[in-house]
C-alpha cells in the first residue's frame, strides 16, 4: 500500500516514495493545486465515479477536465483538473466523495491532519513509464478491473453494489453542499 509506513531499506531507513515507485517500475505523478486523483480499483467505483461526475458538472460548469491513466493492475487512476486552484481540504474531500478508494483517502486525511505529510505528498498516484492519459471515449474497458481485489474493497453480493449506488444518489445533497461550500 502506498502509504505503508513501515517501507524501509536495508538500513532500516524510511524509503521515499521515488525509491517505492522505481521498486514497482512505476513513477511518482504529484497532483498540483488545481488537480484531483481519483483511484478507482473496481468497474463498480468508476460506475459511481461518473454519476457524481455529472453531479459535479452541474455545479462546476466545465470550470473541470478529466482525463484517465490505467495502472499497472489494470484499474484506473482519474484525474480532474480544475481551471482554478482548490484547498487541500477540498480536495481530499472531493476524491473521497468521488468514489476514490476509502482506504486510501482515509489515510490521505490522516496523514495531512496528523501533519505526517508534506501537501505535495498527501496524495500521489505511482503510474508506469510512460504516463498516458486518455479520454473516456478512449478506455478499453475489456481489459479493465481484470485483476481481483482485496476482498475487503469488494461487495459479497452485487445487490450491495445495487444499494451503494442507490445510496450514493441519495446522497447527492451532501456533494451540492459541499461543492457550494468551495465555490467554482
Amino acid at each position: 500500500m502506498l502509504y505503508n509506513n513501515e517501507k524501509k531499506d536495508a538500513t532500516g531507513k524510511q524509503k521515499t516514495l521515488e525509491e517505492i515507485a522505481t521498486e514497482k517500475g512505476c513513477i511518482v505523478v504529484r497532483p498540483s493545486n488545481h488537480q484531483i486523483f481519483v483511484d478507482l480499483d473496481t468497474r463498480e467505483a468508476f460506475e459511481i465515479f461518473k454519476l457524481k461526475l455529472e453531479k459535479l458538472n452541474e455545479i462546476f460548469k466545465d470550470n473541470f477536465t478529466v482525463t484517465y491513466t490505467v495502472s499497472k493492475s489494470n484499474r484506473l487512476h482519474a484525474y480532474l483538473h480544475f481551471h482554478k486552484p482548490q484547498r487541500i481540504e477540498a480536495r481530499l474531500a472531493l476524491q473521497a466523495v468521488l468514489g476514490s478508494d476509502p482506504v486510501r483517502e482515509m489515510l490521505s486525511l490522516w496523514n495531512w491532519s496528523e501533519g505526517n505529510r508534506e501537501e505535495k505528498d498527501v496524495t500521489v498516484f505511482f503510474e508506469k513509464q510512460p504516463v498516458i492519459y486518455l479520454e473516456e471515449s478512449q478506455l478499453d474497458m475489456s481489459k479493465l478491473f481484470l485483476t481481483p481485489v482485496k476482498k475487503d474493497k469488494i461487495p459479497d453480493r452485487i445487490s450491495e453494489v445495487d444499494m451503494r449506488i442507490a445510496q450514493e444518489r441519495r446522497e447527492n445533497k451532501v456533494l451540492d453542499r459541499l461543492l457550494s461550500s468551495i465555490g467554482s
